[in-house]
């Protein structure tokens, strides 16, 4: 059964979502041309806040919900984001985008995916403030210069 909303989390403020390639490296389904949400506010959250690239270069991220078995999932997860390159930007909000479920079917325990454009009836704006205590350092240092 569908919930009765679905939530997308995104630093861009848009008033529609269009389908696209994934970043996802994972199994198929975390690579579908789809519009991506959640049935789970924080992890949508967690995906809108704002990472700021390093110098001309992109930026880098896991999340990590902190669970073993898909049963453990529950509204006030507060998952941690492995920041692999990039920084978060404290002064730049995240959107998050709340979807009528109707075009999405669920593709695992926690994501749902559209292949048609979404318009959202709500967009609820994300204070990374609140959220940088989710943010862990994962980036690597380079190897010292001679």
């Amino acid at each position: 059964m569908k919930p009765p909303v679905l939530y997308h989390g995104s630093a861009e403020k848009t008033t529609r979502l269009e389908p696209r390639p994934a970043g996802g490296v994972g199994p198929d389904e975390d690579q579908l041309l789809a519009v991506y949400a959640t049935h789970l506010k924080n992890i949508a959250i967690a995906f809108s806040l704002p990472i700021r690239p390093i110098g001309g270069g992109g930026f880098s991220f896991g999340v990590d919900l902190g669970i073993e078995r898909p049963e453990d999932l529950h509204e006030d997860i507060e998952p941690r984001i492995d920041l692999e390159v990039g920084t978060l930007d404290l002064d730049r909000p995240g959107y998050v985008y709340v979807l009528p479920p109707v075009t999405f079917e669920q593709v695992d325990p926690w994501q749902w995916a559209s292949s048609e454009p979404v318009e959202p009836v709500d967009v609820i704006r994300i204070d990374p403030k609140r959220y940088a205590h989710w943010i862990r350092d994962r980036r690597q240092t380079g190897p010292a210069s001679p």
